[in-house]
């Protein structure tokens, strides 16, 4: 995303205000989202304050990401959404767990229940994910 966007972007974010609404406590506690900033240049943090603030109050577990061009740029090529146009930027919605090593891709037209479903079907993954890894920690071993 990128602030002086007039097109995709506010309209993803307001989806995307939607969909933690639907979320309720799931959000912040299973669900965090992260907007990164395509135009690092001109999307200073304060910049960015101003634009979240247009659509939702603060919330710690939604972060709006921006830094040296470089650094952005790897972040963005990594989750597979880079352009080399400001103008011409992704407008997936990228959803994924690290832990488990899944990403995803969500059209941004996709209704807010899709796109909370397909983060609840990931939470339950991350969850089953800790749930092995707590049982298979040395301790949690069962005697015979």
């Amino acid at each position: 995303m990128y602030t002086h966007c007039g097109d995709a972007c506010p309209l993803i974010t307001a989806k995307l205000v939607q969909v933690k609404n639907d979320l309720g406590d799931a959000f912040g506690r299973d669900v965090r989202f992260i907007s990164i900033s395509v135009d690092p240049e001109q999307d200073t943090p304060e910049e960015l304050v101003k634009y979240a603030r247009k659509f939702h109050p603060a919330h710690p577990e939604w972060i709006y990401l921006t830094g040296a061009k470089p650094g952005i740029e790897h972040v963005v090529k990594k989750l597979g959404a880079f352009s080399d146009s400001v103008e011409n930027h992704s407008t997936a919605i990228i959803i994924g767990s690290p832990q488990q090593g899944r990403w995803k891709k969500v059209r941004p037209d996709a209704p807010v229940k899709v796109i909370a479903e397909e983060l609840r079907q990931l939470v339950a993954g991350e969850i089953e994910v800790r749930r092995t890894a707590a049982a298979a920690a040395p301790g949690n071993a069962r005697q015979p």
